[in-house]
């Protein structure tokens, strides 16, 4: 809110005018007990549901941003931290055909895209209680890549 007073010198006095308050409105989304954002399908079948805090796409632990087609299968999920692409758990991004299957996968931490070999060194350096599951994961062929 900010706030404006008006003044005029009147025979050396000092008269207030007028006073006036100005609300700065930020539209943003937020919401902490669930999906921030949704839209559907013309069939009833979810779109798409977005995670937001303060403004910013966010969710520990879980998709920030899903998408689905109109079949309902999942098409994309997102994982953000604080309006950042980050995942140390696995990629950050997932895109996955009609029949379910993953089609491509990204790998990135603080907004930052890896290759996965880069990914898991990272990790490392990073102390990531999730490096070992991750290297186990990579090794066998895990992500399909």
């Amino acid at each position: 809110i900010k706030k404006t007073i008006e003044y005029q010198y009147v025979g050396g006095v000092r008269k207030k005018l007028s006073e006036s308050y100005k609300i700065k409105y930020t539209p943003y989304f937020h919401r902490e007990d669930g999906p921030a954002f949704q839209k559907w399908y013309d069939n009833g079948q979810k779109f798409n549901e977005i995670y937001y805090k303060w403004g910013k796409k966010h969710r520990e632990n879980e998709p920030a941003s899903l998408e689905w087609y109109p079949n309902g299968q999942i098409k994309y999920i997102m994982y953000f931290i604080d309006g950042k692409c980050h995942r140390e758990d696995g990629p950050a991004f997932e895109k996955f055909d009609i029949n379910g299957k993953v089609e491509e996968c990204f790998f990135y931490l603080d907004f930052n895209k890896y290759e996965i070999e880069d990914w898991l060194e990272k990790l490392k350096e990073i102390n990531s209680p999730y490096y070992e599951e991750q290297l186990l994961k990579y090794s066998a062929n895990k992500y399909n890549l």
